[in-house]
């Protein structure tokens, strides 16, 4: 549950929900119903990570916003630190989701979630290496 937490508040979850049930019956429901599974998938492979790797001392605030932190710092630069494969799929996936029906920024936001998952794991490198 705690895990969870951190996952839902670490990426504004609740926001992104809203903003995806703001599309019933603006959008196809398939459509609709993939935007929510790139979500789960977040959930899903961010809470695994912690799981394997978060040893949960820290209060679950700090945890959540450790998460938000690195979060600011990483998303508006993540596509650019990954190959130019990633960063293709990352830009198809944006415009097949804003094709679809997606705003603009939802589409990339959803895009991005599919490597969103490499946040925590990215930051705990940072922290160990003492980088930014």
């Amino acid at each position: 549950v705690r895990t969870f937490a951190v996952v839902r508040d670490g990426f504004a979850l609740p926001a992104l929900y809203r903003e995806i049930d703001a599309l019933d019956n603006q959008i196809d429901g398939q459509v609709q119903l993939d935007l929510y599974q790139a979500v789960s998938r977040l959930i899903f492979m961010t809470s695994g990570w912690y799981l394997k790797n978060d040893a949960g001392t820290a209060p679950l605030g700090q945890r959540i916003a450790e998460l938000q932190e690195a979060r600011k710092a990483l998303e508006p630069k993540l596509a650019s630190l990954l190959p130019a494969y990633s960063r293709e799929r990352i830009e198809e996936r944006r415009h097949g989701l804003f094709k679809a029906g997606a705003p603009e920024r939802l589409a990339g936001q959803l895009a991005l979630a599919d490597v969103g998952e490499l946040i925590p794991d990215i930051a705990l490198t940072a922290r160990t290496a003492n980088a930014d």
